[in-house]
């Protein structure tokens, strides 16, 4: 009886993503699902000094007229510290944005906490870009659920028009609207009571925060920013959630599994009494980094900054990058700037024809280029190091420094003291996900963008320009780290008269220097598939 209804269940959805698939052909060049829904315009909240965490933050940039201050999170686990203690402290407004935020571990936390926070009145914007809710149909019935709350709304950025979970319609989809919908939010953004901010390249994931029984273990950076930035960022996030593609989540809802308030409250509360993050609850509950900091006891670096936003528009069909994309104008004037040294830190590294001639530039007026990427043997997108893998010769050739990180660490002082996330996922392989760019080490960029087409040309990004040697110092500080041999390989050029430059990978492992002659640690069928990528010409939407 039960394998019939199951049997039955398959047919209507397959039947109701059929129906769903000719609408989406016959749309195809359509709005959004969902865009003619009713929504009202909404404001970022303005009056942080009426709240504790304002006036503590206020009490703190006193001392600092016209700066921003700012405190750098290379660990995982302090950055979701940072986020839930926000959370437990806002009073009166939470506006969070990310890429991704899936309902894994590190999810129900974050959302458990902002159904606390909603339930004492606090007003609660949730926005996600809708790339990554296919196959989750338990994320789905839970931010439904919750955007039944009279304090929590949801909106779904560039939502794709089928909603279910069958791959074949899925992928239908994705081939018949490509032109809208491989336009994507990257933005990762939160903001409490108007007063404290959180960027860096961070989605909302056990991944990047090393709980759970993680695949991957992210390294990336978050920054917690204090003063005139603040105000800056909620309006990037207005500009968003008031756009035309950020549709409210009930626009979908009824084709997606929904689940009640009090169930999502259930799940959400037998999530924080798993055992496995007992030990995350309890430092939660210290208050630590986020009291240190509002006490001043834990240091902030303070300077002028510049927050570096592209707008929504950028992720509109047919829109022209180089006339809406301050990521990409702000990046590309800076490191024609460099006079000494230009440091990358970025997972995703394909710096394109024009990016290649600026670097060589930089190389021929004598300034240091360094980059540290991911190997192939610790990315988790080999397509993307099909197109990044061109680049390596002529980047050797004009003398940049190239590191690729390993999978495994070498040195397990700089995984547990830099890298390490939490408490799960010890065992995970390694792999880089953080965006930062030092230029003369006087100033830094950091956010969601990497070095890519698809950052600069057609998803939309937010950062932060900082003027500060301090903050530049401690990124370089990591990126040493990151490419500490045996913690990556360094990749180098030699020259072979019979067949042109050949590239060698060097480490220890052991305590003994090894080189290879071919992407170390990756199996044959890794390579055949890279070499197979290569021939593809999408170089441009990598």
């Amino acid at each position: 009886m039960i394998g019939r209804i199951e049997w039955a269940a398959a047919v209507r959805s397959a039947f109701v993503g059929l129906i769903g698939l000719v609408l989406i052909a016959g749309c195809a060049t359509l709005p959004p699902p969902g865009a003619d829904y009713p929504k009202t315009a909404s404001s970022a909240f303005d009056q942080p000094e009426t709240t504790n965490l304002g006036r503590n933050a206020a009490a703190q940039t006193s001392g600092h007229p016209g700066l921003s201050g700012f405190r750098l999170f290379p660990r995982g686990v302090d950055g979701l510290l940072l986020r839930t203690q926000l959370i437990r402290q806002a009073e009166r407004a939470l506006d969070i944005q990310y890429y991704i935020f899936v309902e894994d571990y590190t999810g129900k936390v974050l959302l458990a906490e902002l159904l606390r926070a909603a339930d004492r009145g606090v007003r609660v914007r949730l926005l996600i870009d809708d790339l990554n809710s296919y196959g989750k149909p338990d994320t789905r019935a839970t931010l439904a659920a919750l955007s039944k709350h009279e304090k929590i709304e949801v909106r779904l950025f560039n939502p794709f028009a089928y909603r279910g979970d069958v791959l074949l319609f899925h992928r239908f989809d994705e081939l018949l609207n490509a032109p809208r919908i491989n336009h994507r939010m990257h933005n990762k953004l939160m903001v409490a009571d108007g007063a404290v901010a959180v960027v860096g390249g961070r989605n909302v994931a056990d991944e990047y925060f090393g709980t759970g029984a993680v695949t991957v273990r992210f390294a990336d950076f978050d920054v917690a920013a204090f003063g005139p930035v603040v105000p800056e960022l909620a309006k990037s996030f207005d500009a968003y959630w008031n756009c035309a593609l950020a549709i409210p989540q009930e626009a979908v809802a009824p084709i997606a599994a929904q689940e009640s308030e009090a169930e999502a409250h259930a799940v959400l509360r037998d999530n924080l009494a798993n055992a496995d993050l007992q030990d995350i609850v309890r430092r939660i509950d210290k208050g630590d980094p986020l009291t240190g900091m509002l006490a001043g006891g834990t240091p902030l670096s303070w300077a002028s900054a510049l927050v570096v936003a592209d707008p929504p528009e950028k992720a509109a069909p047919g829109s022209n990058a180089a006339l809406v994309s301050p990521t990409a104008e702000v990046l590309g004037d800076r490191m024609k700037e460099v006079v000494r040294e230009f440091v990358i830190i970025s997972p995703y590294f394909i710096p394109g024809p024009t990016g290649l001639a600026v670097l060589e530039d930089l190389r021929k007026r004598g300034a240091r280029v360094r980059v540290v990427t991911n190997s192939l043997a610790s990315t988790d997108v080999p397509v993307v190091h099909s197109a990044y893998r061109r680049y390596r010769s002529p980047l050797l050739e004009a003398g940049v420094e190239i590191h690729e990180v390993r999978p495994v660490r070498g040195q397990p002082r700089v995984e547990r003291e830099s890298f390490g996330s939490g408490s799960g996922g010890s065992g995970a392989p390694f792999a880089l996900h953080a965006k930062a760019f030092v230029f003369d080490r006087q100033r830094v960029f950091l956010g969601s963008a990497n070095l890519d087409p698809r950052s600069l040309e057609l998803n939309t990004e937010v950062g932060l320009l900082i003027e500060s040697p301090e903050l530049a110092a401690q990124i370089i500080a990591r990126f040493d780290e990151f490419a500490a041999s045996p913690n990556s390989y360094r990749v180098v050029s030699e020259s072979n008269d019979a067949f042109g430059p050949a590239l060698r990978w060097q480490t220890s492992v052991d305590g003994k220097m090894i080189e290879w002659t071919y992407e170390p640690d990756t199996t044959p069928w890794q390579r055949m598939k890279v070499d197979l990528y290569s021939f593809l010409p999408i170089e441009g939407q990598l």
